[in-house]
């Protein structure tokens, strides 16, 4: 059994309760991860919101973002104890996320998790950090080094510009912060 956090849809909106689910029998090409982290994202925030319309299909395990173990696999690329991470791939949306013991993916949506890096590490960068250094790497395509350029960030109080401001002070940009909440202003 897979003790895991369901959203279900009801008529007063989305209920969410702690249950045991069936684990499937994994299919060639696919991986099952012991679960040790997983973050809490805007869109998981929206997924429990029926209105919003995030999660499409009913019930659904939220987490869009998850790291963990792998406990089984039927693909070439990762075996027993590899650290890994799962980001995007509708996971929490479409198909079953990071909110319960183990989760059942397609091993090419995997990460493999350096040997830098631990499983909390992967959590705490998460999709907010992934996104944030796929922009920086997207400007620094464009722009060249971005060691002295003078950048601005907006949304400052986000994860994605936390992230995307913490990188971008790290190559040595010179970071202007726009935000609309003046409570976060330094």
């Amino acid at each position: 059994m897979n003790r895991a956090l369901v959203l279900e849809k009801s008529e007063q909106g989305s209920v969410m309760s702690y249950q045991n689910i069936d684990l499937p029998a994994l299919a060639d090409g696919e991986v099952r991860i012991r679960v040790k982290y997983t973050g809490i994202n805007y869109k998981d925030r929206l997924a429990v919101n029926a209105a919003s319309k995030v999660v499409r299909k009913y019930p659904m395990v939220p987490g869009i973002d998850f790291s963990g173990i792998v406990e089984e696999s039927k693909t070439q690329g990762f075996s027993l104890g590899d650290p890994v991470l799962v980001t995007g791939f509708g996971y929490g949306t479409d198909q079953p996320g990071g909110y319960q013991e183990f989760v059942t993916v397609k091993g090419d949506h995997l990460i493999r998790i350096p040997d830098s890096m631990s499983l909390f590490d992967g959590m705490v960068y998460g999709t907010a950090g992934f996104t944030a250094a796929l922009s920086v790497d997207a400007m620094e395509k464009v722009l060249g080094p971005l060691k002295g350029r003078k950048i601005l960030v907006t949304g400052g109080s986000g994860g994605v510009s936390t992230h995307g401001i913490l990188i971008l002070h790290q190559l040595g940009a010179e970071v202007t912060v726009a935000t609309t909440r003046l409570e976060n202003k330094a």
